[in-house]
Order: C-alpha cells, then structure tokens, then sequence
C-alpha cells in the first residue's frame, strides 16, 4: 500500500472517530445530570482537539506526500 493510501485510510479513520465523538457529545447533552455531563465532555473536548489536530497534521502531509510523487 502506497505511503498516499496509508495516509489518506487514516486520515478517514480520524474522520469516523470525530463524528463518534460529536455522537456521543449529542447524546451527552440530552442527559439531565450536569456533573456527569461537565465531566465526559471535557473528555470529550480534548480528545476532539487531539483528533482535530493530528487529522491537520496527516492532511498536510497528504498533500506533500502527493506533491513529492509528482515532481
């Protein structure tokens, strides 16, 4: 599998964990307990930053990677 492909299947992967994410933090919200609420979506926040970035920094290298096949 070529380094382009590898990228791109992780860059969706990345892609399916935020949307699980944004699922759960809706989900969250419709709960009636505050504490617990407080609680998973800081969780939830900083793993969506996590994600959010490294799903940036495997796009940008994407785009080199493709860049560099075709000079």
């Amino acid at each position: 599998m070529s380094t382009s492909a590898l990228l791109a299947r992780r860059i969706h992967e990345l892609g399916l964990h935020l949307d699980y994410l944004n699922q759960l933090c809706a989900a969250e919200m419709a709960r009636p307990s505050y504490l617990r609420q407080y609680k998973l979506l800081s969780f939830i926040y900083k793993e969506r930053c996590v994600y959010e970035f490294a799903l940036a920094e495997l796009t940008n290298l994407l785009k080199q990677v493709e860049a560099d096949t075709l000079v």
